[in-house]
């Protein structure tokens, strides 16, 4: 496949150069000058405005064949005479060097640098830039031609025969396959072979073959079976004297040791492990009175120390995804929102307040104490939180001592004469006490008598699943976690998935659009006088 390229010139002109593998473009620069007039130490060559390296062979160029160069004038001539700085490999090793000048001929240079080496080889070839350099091309190659016209450079000089450059070394040939006869046709050789040889009829040899390897078969299957019932025999004896020495000996759980189970009677009487395991984590209970009220402890439950990896932590794509998403639609429902009045801002949350009362029929209330200590009841959605502190009253040491119940983070007192559901506690909440008067601080508050029946924090959980006031899966998750927190937390806000603004700003539209459609004339409505 033939290669060119296609230089552009100054004066608007294009010119085709042929070129090889091993052309530079120094070459090809000075080519087009010299058709054209120009002076090529003034001159470079571009391709897409990318000032191209003359030292470049088109090997190591990286252009496509076919491709467009573009001449510039530079601005500064280049000096064609310089130094250049030469060093020669020999095949030992050593490394002479000097310093020529870009048109002398690599053949003055070897005599100059390696005169001895270079004389006594029968074929020497030089290498540089995967180009080859022997015989009559050692006179007419200059260090111009090969592209070095400043700096340094190395070639290798080697001795050689130049037909062995061209076969390619630690190439594997496969080995040429063999024509393969068909089955049928080596058979028949095979039988006219054992004829001619030795006057044998090759069907009686098969045939006795034959009979030979059945009577061994029958033999071998006659041993497999009567070693079979001497086995079956010998078991047969073993048995019998273990069970006359077994009602001899007295008779041991052997079931109950580590090792073996010895009879199925025995199996049938030992416990099972599961039923063990169940009973064992049965959970404890002790309801105290009225609205199921339970104490238990935060130090009972278990702390899981399985540790998570750091990767956890880290956010994947499909994470990144879902928060662009969440917060895209934030800034639409904010930006496409109108504004609410107040009485607008009123109804929805009456809206809110009415769902909830449909959803959740009660609502459970923990209250923890500074010990650690939580109490548990509960209550109807619609009371309030003054029936709390009546609730609590009851199972304190001194019911006179004035106290409050917060939320936190942050902490948030809640008002006596707010409803639970005023005060987002339903369906779940977990509510801390907290004692106005510092001078009545103590360790314990409850009444020494609960102390003694506390529950199990499995059995708290178990009494809102057997009362039937397990509410919905996501608030339950949430209310079961929080008392395995060292920190306190604050009323759940997960039972109700909260709406976009924008949903909610067009049923507030929806309302006042039915209001606007009971019977009231607008202003800039005028019936027609009759």
């Amino acid at each position: 496949m033939s290669q060119k390229v296609t230089v552009l010139t100054t004066n608007g002109r294009r010119q085709n150069v042929p070129v090889t593998p091993n052309t530079t473009l120094l070459q090809v620069l000075e080519q087009v000058c010299q058709k054209h007039n120009f002076k090529s130490n003034e001159h470079g060559l571009k391709h897409f405005n990318k000032v191209q390296d003359l030292t470049l062979t088109f090997r190591f160029s990286g252009l496509p064949n076919n491709c467009l160069l573009e001449m510039f004038e530079t601005d500064k001539p280049r000096e064609e005479d310089g130094d250049v700085t030469l060093c020669v490999q020999l095949e030992n090793g050593e490394r002479v060097q000097g310093s020529f000048k870009p048109n002398q001929t690599v053949e003055f240079i070897l005599n100059n640098l390696c005169q001895d080496q270079f004389s006594c080889m029968e074929n020497p070839i030089v290498f540089y830039m995967r180009q080859e350099i022997y015989g009559d091309a050692l006179k007419s190659t200059n260090l111009k031609n090969l592209g070095i016209t400043t700096g340094r450079a190395i070639v290798r000089l080697l001795n050689r025969n130049p037909d062995d450059l061209k076969t390619q070394a630690n190439v594997y040939v496969p080995p040429t396959p063999k024509p393969s006869e068909p089955k049928e046709e080596n058979e028949r050789k095979s039988k006219k072979e054992l004829k001619e040889s030795s006057g044998i009829n090759v069907a009686e040899v098969i045939k006795s073959s034959k009979t030979e390897n059945d009577n061994k078969q029958s033999l071998e299957s006659e041993n497999i079976e009567k070693n079979k019932i001497e086995i079956t025999e010998a078991k047969e004896e073993n048995l019998t004297t273990n069970k006359s020495e077994a009602d001899k000996k007295p008779q041991y759980s052997w079931g109950e040791g580590a090792g073996r189970i010895m009879n199925e009677e025995q199996t049938n009487q030992l416990p099972i492990k599961e039923d063990m395991d169940t009973t064992e984590n049965e959970p404890i209970v002790y309801e105290l009175g009225e609205r199921h009220a339970i104490v238990f402890s935060l130090e009972s439950v278990q702390k899981t120390s399985e540790e998570i990896p750091d990767s956890f932590f880290e956010l994947t794509t499909n994470d990144l995804k879902l928060l662009l998403r969440d917060l895209r639609k934030e800034a639409m429902g904010n930006e496409e929102a109108p504004l609410l009045t107040a009485k607008m801002r009123e109804l929805e949350e009456s809206k809110k307040i009415l769902r909830k009362m449909e959803q959740y029929k009660h609502c459970v209330i923990r209250i923890q104490f500074p010990d650690r200590l939580v109490l548990q009841g509960t209550f109807r959605s619609i009371e309030s939180i003054d029936d709390v502190h009546n609730f609590v009253k009851k199972y304190l040491k001194n019911p006179e001592i004035t106290f409050h119940l917060f939320t936190i983070p942050p902490k948030k007192i809640l008002n006596v004469g707010l409803s639970l559901l005023e005060a987002d506690c339903v369906p779940a909440a977990v509510l801390h006490f907290g004692i106005d008067n510092k001078e009545n601080i103590s360790d314990n508050y409850l009444l020494p008598e609960l102390y003694t029946k506390l529950t199990s924090p499995e059995g708290a959980l178990s009494v809102i699943k057997s009362k039937g006031l397990l509410f919905s899966d996501s608030t339950k998750d949430e209310f079961c976690q929080q008392p395995s927190s060292s920190s306190s937390s604050s009323p759940s806000k997960g039972a109700i998935p909260k709406k976009p603004k924008n949903e909610e700003f067009i049923e507030s539209k929806t309302v006042a659009a039915s209001s606007d459609k009971s019977g009231v004339v607008p202003k800039w409505f005028k019936p027609i006088k009759k």
